[in-house]
C-alpha cells in the first residue's frame, strides 16, 4: 500500500495508472515549491530547466517500467544508489505536468515549453558558434568552446533537457527561445552584437574530458589550408 494517500492522489489527478511491479518516482514537494515561488513573485517569470517529461510519458510502463532514478559519480552515470553513499548525485526525472499544475494553483501560467536544444538554438547559439573562429583564439580553445556549445544542444544528451517558462501577472507574451520565427530572427541579430560566451577556469572542458590527447594536437588540428 502507498506510504501516504498523497501518492495515489497525485496519480489520480494525473489520470495515470502504475502497472503491477512498476517503479516510479513522485515528488510530493512541488506544491510547497510553487507556494514559495508565488510568495516571493509579485509579477514576473519562472524558468525551469531540467530533464523530464509530461506525466503520460514519464509514467509509461512501456517506456519506463523501472522508473528514472539514477546516480552520477565523478561525472559518470552509475545507476547504483547504494554505492558511494554521500559522495554521488542521486536524481530522477521531473514530472512537468505536475510542475505546471502546481504552478497554476498558485497563479503561475505556462508560457512556453521545449527542449534545451530548441531553446538555445532559437536564442542564437549557432551564431555564437560561427563567431568563434573569428576571435583570434588558439585552435584548441576554439575547439573546446565549440565542443561545449554543441554538447548543450546534443540530442540524447543535454539537448534533451526541457525548458519550461511560467509567468505571473504578465499576460501571454511571446517569449524568446520558444520557436517564434520572428523572435528567432531578432535573437540571431542580438547574438551578432553581444560577446561570445567562452569557457573560463571554472568550467570543465568537454573536449579535454572526452579526448585528453587533444591537447597535444594544438597547432595541428584542425588542419590548416
Amino acid at each position: 500500500e502507498p506510504s501516504t494517500p498523497a501518492l495515489a492522489a497525485r496519480l489520480g489527478d494525473l489520470g495515470v495508472e502504475i502497472a503491477e511491479g512498476q517503479t516510479a518516482e513522485i515528488n510530493l514537494d512541488l506544491d510547497r515549491w510553487a507556494h514559495e515561488l508565488e510568495s516571493v513573485l509579485d509579477q514576473g517569470f519562472v524558468l525551469t530547466i531540467d530533464y523530464g517529461h509530461w506525466a503520460e510519458e514519464l509514467y509509461s510502463a512501456e517506456r519506463r517500467y523501472r522508473g528514472t532514478l539514477t546516480t552520477f559519480y565523478r561525472h559518470t552515470q552509475t545507476d547504483a544508489p547504494f554505492r558511494h553513499i554521500g559522495s554521488q548525485d542521486i536524481t530522477s526525472h521531473v514530472d512537468f505536468t505536475s510542475v505546471v499544475q502546481a504552478g497554476r494553483r498558485k497563479g503561475l501560467e505556462i508560457l512556453g515549453f521545449c527542449t534545451q536544444g530548441q531553446f538555445l538554438s532559437s536564442l542564437g547559439l549557432n551564431q555564437f558558434r560561427k563567431r568563434l573562429s573569428s576571435l583570434g583564439l588558439p585552435d584548441s580553445v576554439v575547439q573546446a568552446n565549440r565542443a561545449g556549445m554543441l554538447d548543450l544542444v546534443r540530442p540524447g544528451g543535454l539537448g534533451d533537457f526541457k525548458v519550461l517558462a511560467q509567468g505571473k501577472g504578465v499576460g501571454e507574451p511571446d517569449l524568446w527561445g520558444f520557436g517564434s520565427s520572428g523572435l528567432a530572427d531578432v535573437a540571431e541579430e542580438e547574438a551578432e552584437q553581444v560577446p561570445v560566451p567562452l569557457l573560463t577556469g571554472q568550467h570543465l572542458s568537454v573536449l579535454a574530458g572526452r579526448y585528453p590527447h587533444a591537447a597535444v594536437l594544438e597547432g595541428h588540428w584542425p588542419p590548416k589550408d
